[in-house]
């Protein structure tokens, strides 16, 4: 997947990058809002040149990565809406030579190694990614960093707009802030980072000629225009049928054996003939997850989100992570939940990380700072796409008390809930479920000493006593070894999802789950073999008797 980021340093050398291209305006000089395309870096993070010479293009294609930026003084975007592409008068703009090959927004990776960043606020992180024009400061799993403030953000790079008469490379962006209209830019302007990169490329042979690449200045049968701002409360409508959007253009050059002549006109408009109105689908929006609903989910016994484990010292805020192992299954869409927390350990939301595999791009929801919900989608096709298997999907900070007692604690998801939007196939027919769900354990170093602080309890009238330095924290019952409850995996005296959750867990990890030896009993409950045969049909089983499919001790041909 090619991506792209947006850095200070490397914003210094596309300002000096920009000053080779010619740039025009196409709407009213004096406008307090408008749009520009500028020629952007390298991957390395170098300046790109807008003149390709007649041996660079005789050679080979030739990719000059050109991004858009907002320029206003005042922070009150409430929408944003463009549109460009490319033409030429003198060269051939046609698909056979010139095209729009990818594109790159916020989050991308781009940059082949991380580049310094200095932010509004004058501080300095180092980021492979790109950065948006305004927002927040966010961490990824893979340790780097981005800014972006994108409640909705759809865009596009195709190689023609049929609808507005457009038979040559073209893209567009639409972009809403997450809270309305954002109060702050991400750098000391508002062009400093851009909206969003395209790769603009010049097949191998590309005529000589000066190549303009320019908005779309346009209306549909019903007014609205193909480029725009709405801003300000009231809101005010920027466009260049008012006259009050300024749209910068740029050229790019390519030689010949003669040099052409750059112009600063505007390339003409395509045809003012139009069809009806072709406008942006939002990517869908995800409601907050219900854990109060009736439904039953079966559990996906191979689709399995784990608990890392950690060693904290007390006061402490730590990152922790859920690894998702999904099996088989593709989710589009998830809800999840963190369980209350013992000792007086609490949790705020941190990073939403659901990374997908190929192309994939992620829409997510916060909710009550402890839960969210997200859709993993292709961003090209918006069809649920595979999520990478072992990689962490979910991010918490925990904050770790002072008088915390030394010990081991056990922090868990109450809920994660898939939903599969069109996934039903040979291999599997279910297109929601719930995963399995498997505790990671704090290992508290340095607190005060067993016994002596009490952890909190998890009912209002007993406290439960503080975990030892070697085990979890004991269950409330066991049962005998000899008295076989199958099914039982804890020894809790009951069979539950818990129990799918403890056998899963030692399946993946023998030593991450210290399971009894009247456990192993119990749990082997499918072709039993008295402990000695645990496998993935015993979870299997354990999942089937929950919701009264079978009864155990079974015969795997009881799970066909």
């Amino acid at each position: 997947m090619k991506k792209l980021i947006s850095a200070a340093s490397a914003l210094a050398m596309a300002a000096s990058m920009v000053g080779a291209a010619v740039s025009f305006t196409t709407g009213a000089a004096d406008a307090s809002k408008g749009f520009e395309l500028k020629a952007f870096t390298n991957k390395a993070g170098e300046a790109v040149k807008t003149t390709i010479s007649a041996e660079e293009i005789a050679a080979g294609d030739v990719t000059i990565p050109i991004a858009i930026y907002l320029n206003e003084n005042t922070p009150d975007i409430q929408t944003i809406n463009a549109q460009f592409y490319v033409d030429s008068k003198d060269g051939d703009a046609s698909n056979k030579y010139v095209s729009f090959s990818n594109y790159y927004v916020p989050g991308d990776v781009y940059f082949d190694s991380a580049q310094a960043v200095t932010i509004a606020d004058g501080s300095t992180i180092d980021t492979d990614l790109v950065v948006g024009f305004s927002g927040t400061l966010m961490s990824t799993k893979k340790g780097s960093v981005f800014i972006d403030n994108m409640y909705q953000g759809l865009y596009t790079a195709k190689e023609n707009n049929k609808t507005y008469g457009v038979d040559t490379a073209w893209a567009s962006v639409v972009w809403q802030p997450a809270a309305g209209t954002p109060d702050t830019w991400t750098g000391a302007t508002s062009d400093e980072f851009p909206i969003m990169i395209v790769d603009a490329t010049f097949a191998k042979g590309t005529p000589a000629g000066t190549y303009t690449i320019d908005f779309l200045n346009k209306t549909d049968d019903k007014g609205v225009p193909t480029t725009f701002i709405e801003a300000g409360v009231p809101m005010v409508k920027y466009n260049p049928a008012n006259n009050n959007l300024n749209l910068k253009g740029m050229e790019i050059v390519i030689e010949g054996d003669t040099k052409p002549v750059a112009t600063t006109t505007a390339a003409p408009a395509p045809s003012t003939t139009t069809t009806s109105a072709t406008t942006a689908t939002p990517a869908p929006v995800t409601t907050a997850p219900n854990s109060g609903d009736d439904d039953t989910f079966e559990v996906a016994a191979d689709f399995i989100v784990s608990g890392k484990d950690y060693t904290v010292k007390p006061g402490e805020e730590i990152d922790v992570e859920f690894i998702v192992d999904p099996g088989s299954h593709v989710g589009s869409t998830f809800a999840a939940e963190l369980a209350d927390l013992p000792a007086g350990i609490t949790a705020k939301m941190t990073d939403p990380l659901c990374y997908a595999a190929g192309t994939g791009t992620n829409k997510y929801t916060l909710y009550n700072g402890i839960s969210y919900q997200v859709s993993v989608l292709d961003k090209k096709t918006s069809k649920p796409v595979e999520i990478e298997k072992d990689e962490a999907i979910i991010q918490f900070t925990l904050t770790i008390p002072d008088d915390i007692a030394s010990g081991e604690y056990e922090y868990a998801l109450s809920k994660f809930r898939v939903v599969e939007y069109g996934q039903k196939t040979a291999d599997h027919d279910v297109s929601k479920f719930d995963a399995t769900l498997v505790p990671g354990k704090l290992v508290v170093e340095g607190g005060t000493p067993a016994g002596t602080t009490t952890a909190p309890a998890p009912s209002t009238t007993t406290a439960a006593p503080a975990p030892s330095t070697t085990t979890a924290a004991p269950v409330t019952t066991a049962t005998p070894i000899g008295n076989v409850l199958y099914g039982d995996t804890n020894c809790d005296g009951e069979v539950r999802i818990n129990d799918v959750v403890a056998l899963n867990k030692w399946l993946n990890d023998a030593k991450s789950y210290d399971m009894k030896p009247q456990g192993k009993i119990n749990a082997d409950c499918c072709d039993e073999k008295g402990g000695e045969g645990l496998d993935k049909n015993d979870s299997d089983a354990i999942i089937r008797r929950i919701v009264h499919l079978v009864e155990l001790p079974c015969k795997s041909s009881d799970l066909k």
